[in-house]
């Protein structure tokens, strides 16, 4: 609207107002560059050379609110929690609708045990109607219910997700959730059914057969939880899972 009015008083505004937007396209390809390139260093693994370019991004263009977030992904990685913290708000700060920045700002609190601060950053995230992917926060806002044995509120958010995802690893993790939380409060039936749909969508899930395993165990079904315990080591054979699953086994016998 500025430069519209420019036009229409004098000449010389409209100009160095050109001036300044391709200054700022510009610096925005370059910043951009850098940051595509610290993207390939993500993906090869190479944390330091990708923390560089994100630096150099954001030197160039303090406002590329990517910049800040890919640099956040850093510190989580490099387990500096104050400096994720730091570069995720800051990414907020540009762009107060940046749900994926408030995602993973919750799951950095979370990692510090500050759920009670995941779980504002999550919810957080889920106030953007045009976010496209608010499954995220709803699983972990599960998962974080789970760790504070809040297992009404787990079952909602697990089920949030199972409401509004297509089958897939989300969808997987959210039933495995879900089934938790059915354990816990005494529903074994409806944890057991969870943990098999987890398992039907995804047949290598080795956390949802440990937990199948158990559940039945818990219904007295001796013979389907060895089974299931067999399937266990099978699967994964040198897992923590797998150890847990073989006690069990020996147990029965």
């Amino acid at each position: 609207m500025h430069w519209k009015r420019a036009i229409i008083w004098i000449l010389i505004p409209l100009c160095t107002a050109c001036g300044m937007g391709e200054a700022q396209l510009k610096k925005e390809k370059e910043a951009s560059a850098h940051y595509k390139l610290g993207i390939s260093y993500i993906n090869d693994n190479l944390l330091q050379k990708a923390f560089i370019e994100f630096q150099k991004a954001i030197e160039i263009d303090p406002g590329y609110r990517d910049g800040y977030y890919a640099l956040g992904h850093v510190h989580f990685m490099q387990q500096s929690y104050g400096e994720a913290v730091t570069s995720f708000q800051k990414a907020v700060t540009i762009d107060p609708k940046y749900s994926d920045a408030y995602n993973y700002l919750g799951k950095v609190y979370e990692a510090q045990g500050k759920l009670d601060q995941a779980i504002i950053e999550y919810e957080q995230a889920l106030k953007n109607p045009q976010y496209d992917t608010p499954e995220k926060p709803h699983l972990n806002l599960g998962l974080v219910y789970l760790k504070q044995e809040k297992y009404d509120q787990a079952v909602r958010s697990f089920q949030s997700v199972l409401r509004i995802t297509p089958p897939g690893e989300v969808i997987a993790v959210a039933d495995n959730g879900l089934g938790k939380a059915y354990f816990q409060m005494g529903k074994i039936k409806e944890a057991i059914a969870s943990y098999q749909e987890a398992i039907r969508i995804a047949p290598s899930y080795v956390d949802a057969h440990l937990n199948l395993a158990s559940a039945y165990l818990k219904e007295g079904s001796k013979g389907l939880a060895a089974g299931t315990f067999k399937k266990v080591v099978e699967l994964s054979p040198q897992s923590p899972q797998a150890k847990k699953a073989q006690e069990f086994l020996d147990a029965l016998r």
